[in-house]
């Protein structure tokens, strides 16, 4: 299953590790708005292993640390965007920073 995830250089990550990689959104609601993604291509949050489940939510962490240092924001929020996901063949966490 191709995703056009799987085609983003490393140097474009903002964060990683062993099983998921964060991006800046190309088209970013907010400044700071960050896609963590897995790098294995899985169609829901729910066939991801609990493994990439939880790679995805510690790299969630280091991204909201690090937006936190560099944007100071008055409030942060995430969604699981698992129906958007399902379009993109690709499950990913939306961190939202105002």
């Amino acid at each position: 299953m191709a995703s056009p995830f799987t085609q983003i250089p490393q140097d474009e990550w903002t964060a990683s590790n062993e099983l998921a990689f964060a991006i800046r959104d190309g088209f970013p609601v907010t400044a700071g708005h960050t896609l963590v993604i897995t790098r294995r291509v899985v169609t829901t949050w729910f066939d991801a292993t609990e493994q990439e489940q939880n790679a995805l939510m510690q790299l969630v962490n280091v991204v909201k640390r690090n937006l936190d240092d560099q944007l100071s924001p008055n409030q942060t929020g995430t969604t699981l965007a698992s129906t958007a996901a399902t379009l993109l063949d690709k499950p990913w966490n939306t961190c939202i920073f105002m």
